[in-house]
């Protein structure tokens, strides 16, 4: 059989932990299945010496490599597995590599459509260091799956807009998302009055500025609306900080998508809002570099 991989015509999910990155791996073999993608499976690990080798001169023998080597397949095996349980009818297969999470998958982003992760527990935190500085590096679109039940995914889908930047990558992966699974998308943008107009309590001037911004993101639907006849498309602005209105939006949706600035090989460090609903909101994030525009 003739392989389906190819350079950005894949779907990669990384594995760490089989059984906590389960909902990582239902969800992307859910996701190569609606995009008609082979999914590929990346394990990366590291060999730590322990306190018999730290210091020393001597070489590791080579059978504690292989053991670890080993180790790394197994887990990669059973992920395989998993992801070929949930019938998804597509074409799986996967690679363990040595390295460090972080550049093991911001390389692997390099030949993927899409690269999912799993919310790892740090720290107590669903989106932890690692998850953060491979988002921050992918050149590919990143979703984030918290552990726990994943949402229906004929759930509507959540973009959060910032009217100043280019949304056209943001959008279109939003689109895309929302016609795949006939869903409505709802675009979310945020603001808050300034300083000046909150303390005079002018309601004239507040009307009239969100009478401003529910124009401009009308304007900046239009087109699309256009060119997705078939999603329902709704404007929600909200008179709220962008972290609050996204986590409350957000509640009960199927996928939260947020564009980023850039992508490796310029680190592109991700802002406050980007880490706070990764860790705050229980549906997946989608994490879209701006290079994906085009």
């Amino acid at each position: 059989m003739t392989s389906s991989f190819g350079r950005g015509r894949q779907v990669t999910v990384a594995v760490a932990d089989v059984a906590r990155d389960r909902p990582a791996l239902c969800w992307a073999a859910a996701e190569a299945a609606g995009r008609g993608l082979p999914l590929w499976v990346v394990h990366a690990y590291e060999w730590q010496p322990g306190p018999v080798w730290t210091g020393r001169l001597r070489s590791v023998p080579d059978s504690l490599l292989a053991e670890e080597k080993a180790a790394a397949e197994r887990v990669l095996a059973d992920a395989i597995a998993e992801c070929r349980s949930f019938g998804a009818g597509i074409e799986i297969a996967g690679g363990c590599a040595e390295g460090s999470a972080t550049d093991v998958l911001a390389e692997a982003s390099r030949e993927a459509e899409l690269l999912v992760l799993g919310a790892a527990a740090e720290r107590g935190r669903r989106f932890g260091s690692t998850g953060q500085a491979v988002a921050e590096r992918s050149a590919s679109p990143v979703v984030i799956v918290r552990a726990g039940p994943l949402p229906d995914r004929t759930a509507r889908v959540v973009i959060g807009l910032d009217l100043q930047c280019d949304s056209h990558a943001s959008l279109t992966f939003a689109l895309d998302a929302a016609h795949r699974r006939q869903a409505t998308l709802e675009a979310v943008t945020c603001w808050q009055p300034t300083l000046m107009d909150s303390e005079s309590m002018l309601e004239p001037v507040l009307a009239a500025e969100q009478a401003e911004i529910e124009q401009r993101l009308c304007e900046e639907l239009l087109p699309w609306r256009q060119k997705y006849p078939d999603v329902e498309v709704l404007a929600s602005v909200l008179e709220r900080h962008p972290v609050d209105g996204l986590v409350e939006r957000a509640d009960g949706c199927g996928l939260l998508v947020l564009g980023r600035p850039g992508s490796h090989p310029v680190r592109a460090t991700l802002g406050s809002v980007h880490l706070a609903a990764a860790r705050r909101v229980s549906c997946p994030v989608a994490l879209v570099p701006a290079a994906q525009a085009g």
